[in-house]
């Protein structure tokens, strides 16, 4: 992971790896009748459709986190939380401002010493760069975390995952997350294969007559799976997505649409986490305001690091080099009263044996690289001229 991130990022952690893994692995193909085969058609029509309706989005939610946990800290588990999530749809870019309560055990085994603190994020995602406020003063870390901001590069792994409290609003762009094609930021599930999908039938919901389609589990130990509740009079909304972990729904969304000038629009949803079995966390949110297309600039995708902040800019491994891929190579500067950026510590790639490699290892094997290439262009230039010399004599 290239990147320290917050909570509503890591929630798919526990399933990353066999997602991944699933993705790289052949799926058989189900033979499926004619009218299935249109029915799933229709859909994949209707989800395209909604990502060519805006150019971009500003979304405010509001809502709660229950905490359902077996021992909880005094106090009301039902917390506040807040959202303004802006996203370039044309440019799969996204700024994230949030508020939240987090549980916090403040270093102790002792529910009686645990309590709820609130929490501030800010994040983007611009294109080439995964940004991160600590808000160290905002939210007491001053002794926890050193850097102000953080900058995360190259592959930025499993771990940059949007949480899935947040799919509703990527729901309703035509953006569908699954197990062979996770929501990260910055890669957008935008077209799927139909071979993924099994239509399972017809179900009611909440009056509604759905078509119900499931993916084709992942194998392995853990065999991940998701479950789609769609309203096909309605742009293919989807009303229901489970996530299962073998036959146990881990994460189980309900999502309730209203109708707009732009169609079926989501409106109010609840997210359920259930890990082994058990609701651990209950999560709502409603829509308080949104506006289509608004005005957006590159700047809005940007978080600047100010004089005085601590910025660790942090750089995935390059794969097959048999690097840790969970272990970022990185650098952490101050930045001074005139903008320019001092480096104060440095930490290069980590390889499968768990030996740190020197911080400018990565420069170097780019440069011994550069520099193979053009010695192997001037010897087949070489080669290739002395036979043409040859050859005219």
């Amino acid at each position: 992971m290239v990147l320290r991130i917050t909570r509503w990022q890591m929630r798919g952690w526990c399933g990353a790896l066999a997602v991944l893994i699933a993705s790289a692995m052949p799926k058989p193909s189900v033979a499926q009748k004619p009218a299935d085969d249109a029915a799933l058609a229709s859909v994949f029509k209707d989800w395209r459709s909604r990502q060519n309706l805006l150019k971009s989005a500003r979304y405010v939610l509001t809502g709660t986190t229950e905490f359902k946990d077996e021992q909880l800290p005094a106090g009301n588990p039902i917390r506040p939380r807040r959202v303004t999530l802006l996203l370039d749809l044309t440019r799969k870019r996204y700024r994230m401002e949030g508020s939240e309560d987090v549980l916090s055990h403040n270093g102790s085994d002792d529910p009686r010493n645990w309590g709820f603190r609130s929490r501030m994020y800010t994040s983007a995602y611009g294109g080439e760069s995964l940004q991160h406020y600590t808000h160290r003063k905002a939210n007491g870390l001053e002794n926890d975390r050193e850097e102000d901001l953080s900058i995360g590069k190259g592959d930025l792994g499993p771990g940059a995952q949007f949480g899935h409290e947040l799919s509703p609003i990527f729901l309703t762009h035509g953006i569908v997350p699954t197990v062979h094609s996770m929501l990260m930021v910055d890669k957008w599930p935008l077209a799927h294969d139909p071979d993924d999908f099994d239509v399972a039938g017809r179900q009611n919901l909440r009056g509604q007559n759905c078509l119900l389609l499931r993916t084709e589990p992942s194998p392995g130990m853990t065999s991940i799976s998701d479950e789609f509740w769609i309203n096909l009079q309605q742009q293919s909304a989807i009303h229901r997505l489970i996530s299962f972990s073998g036959s146990n729904p881990w994460i189980r969304l309900d999502i309730y649409w209203k109708n707009t000038s732009y169609g079926w629009w989501v409106d109010h949803w609840s997210d359920t986490w259930s890990p082994n079995g058990r609701v651990r966390r209950i999560i709502n949110f409603r829509v308080e305001s949104f506006e289509p297309n608004p005005l957006i600039s590159d700047s809005d995708f940007k978080l600047q690091a100010e004089p005085g902040m601590i910025v660790k800019v942090s750089e995935g491994p390059p794969l097959g080099k048999g690097l840790d891929p969970f272990k970022a190579a990185s650098r952490t500067y101050r930045v001074l009263s005139s903008g320019e950026w001092e480096e104060i510590a440095a930490k290069g790639f980590t390889t499968l044996e768990g030996k740190e490699l020197p911080p400018e290892w990565h420069r170097r094997w780019m440069a011994w690289t550069i520099g193979g290439c053009l010695a192997i262009g001037a010897l087949l230039f070489y080669v290739s001229r002395r036979r043409w010399k040859k050859a005219t004599l």
